[in-house]
């Protein structure tokens, strides 16, 4: 079975990572990768603004990811891929 590889450490610190998934640019490119749960593999050759890197944007995605424990109930309830970050709306109206 092939290895997955690991991406490098981010540098940036938790203010940083939220400022990439609260920006509209970043925030659309990391939730697409959240939606389609890219790994490392996929998000190394996206798209990015020049002064992005990948690995800031990998960072980013796992601390959504760790943000969201309920993120895929969301997803069966018609939540259309919002976040804490991004908006409160599914958080407020679980049952």
């Amino acid at each position: 079975m092939k290895e997955l590889e690991k991406p490098a450490e981010s540098t940036l610190d938790q203010s940083k990572k939220i400022e990439l998934l609260v920006n509209e640019e970043t925030g659309k490119i990391i939730f697409e990768a959240i939606e389609n749960y890219y790994y490392w593999d996929k998000v190394k050759y996206l798209s990015l603004p020049d002064e992005v890197k990948a690995v800031d944007i990998w960072a980013a995605i796992k601390l959504e990811r760790s943000l969201s424990p309920i993120a895929f109930h969301l997803a069966s309830t018609g939540c259309t891929g919002c976040s804490p970050i991004k908006c409160n709306d599914c958080f407020t109206n679980l049952t």
